[in-house]
């Protein structure tokens, strides 16, 4: 008759379940003693919650001013970056309209081969 295995028992085939379990389970105690720790640290008066909420309170506002700010900062930064885009627009068209722009000159002398070409032909 084969032999059960029970659990934490090992076999020698480098089985480490039962080995594995007692870990995990005294890993997890761990934490939970660090809570209670901390829980009895806590003082029980009301004040202390009242100090706490007005921090809250005080940091929360302080956050919400700094998001306001940067809010500012990217709708100021936003609108540069569409008027340094729109002057750019209009100095490449001042270009082509002027026939200097290089961007307008390649194609554009490429068409005139080709035109000479079909009309050689």
């Amino acid at each position: 008759m084969p032999s059960m295995k029970v659990e934490g028992d090992s076999d020698g085939d480098g089985d480490l379940s039962g080995g594995d379990t007692e870990r995990s389970g005294g890993s997890s105690r761990g934490p939970d003693r660090d809570s209670s720790a901390e829980e009895a640290d806590e003082p029980d008066s009301d004040d202390s919650s009242e100090m706490d909420e007005s921090e809250c309170e005080r940091r929360r506002n302080e956050c919400l001013d700094n998001l306001a700010n940067l809010e500012n900062q990217f709708m100021v930064l936003r609108e540069q970056l569409y008027d340094e885009r729109v002057k750019d627009v209009e100095y490449q068209l001042a270009e082509v309209r002027g026939g200097r722009s290089p961007e307008y000159l390649g194609p554009l002398r490429r068409l005139q081969e080709n035109m000479r070409i079909r009309l050689v032909m």
